[in-house]
């Protein structure tokens, strides 16, 4: 998610490891990464995600060209300890990156997003998301366009940053009642424009805890660096 003055890269913390045998998850797993000047995180094998937002720097962030080469080289690097069993989730693993660039004297926020063969610059005012496997087409449809919707009603709110943390919070919320693969908890990092500087802070709690406090007007200030 991101408009003219901040990105937002929101993951659960279930964590999908394989050892070319079997798979298993760990629920309390971390897979938000910290870049210099935006975050990280994907969907799929976390040992993909790990290496390759790793790798991304302040000097390769701005290109997507060689962050492809990045993921290409340690996609290729993994898919060579698996087993022929996992190529196919392996190949459907994705990472999302934002970062924010100067042009003109404005800063302009961006998020990208890489994968095998894929390749994508989400717009803004929009919410993408990268989909575990085992959530149905149907499903998939019915959650992106009520929370559409949600976000097209609260572009021009003023605050509009609380109420997207808590749309994406719920985001969450919901894909984790259909799927193994993620957990009831949002890590979210922020970049956002603060007198034309770049500020950066992170808001790691469970769901439900995140949307009591936005109903109570709480703020979010609680949930930061929590984890």
């Amino acid at each position: 998610m991101l408009n003219s003055n901040y990105s937002i890269i929101a993951t659960d913390t279930a964590v999908t490891y394989d050892d070319g045998c079997k798979e298993w998850i760990e629920n309390n797993g971390e897979k938000l990464y910290q870049l210099e000047g935006g975050w990280a995180s994907g969907c799929g094998s976390a040992s993909i995600i790990k290496a390759t937002a790793s790798d991304i720097s302040f000097e390769s962030i701005h290109s997507f060209e060689r962050i492809n080469s990045i993921y290409q080289r340690h996609y290729y690097n993994c898919l060579d300890l698996i087993s022929s069993n996992y190529d196919q989730s392996m190949s459907l693993t994705k990472v999302a990156y934002s970062y924010a660039t100067r042009i003109e004297g404005s800063v302009i926020h961006r998020i990208n997003v890489i994968g095998h063969n894929y390749q994508r610059v989400v717009e803004k005012n929009s919410l993408f998301s990268i989909w575990p496997t085992d959530v149905s087409s149907n499903v998939r449809e019915e959650i992106i366009d009520h929370y559409t919707k949600l976000v097209e009603l609260n572009v021009d709110h003023s605050d509009n940053l609380s109420i997207m943390i808590t749309l994406i919070s719920q985001f969450i919320s919901d894909v984790a009642k259909e799927s193994k693969y993620v957990s009831s908890y949002c890590d979210a990092g922020i970049s956002l424009t603060d007198d034309k500087e770049i500020a950066m802070c992170r808001i790691s709690a469970d769901t439900k805890e995140i949307l009591e406090a936005y109903t109570r007007g709480d703020s979010f200030i609680q949930f930061m660096n929590k984890k």
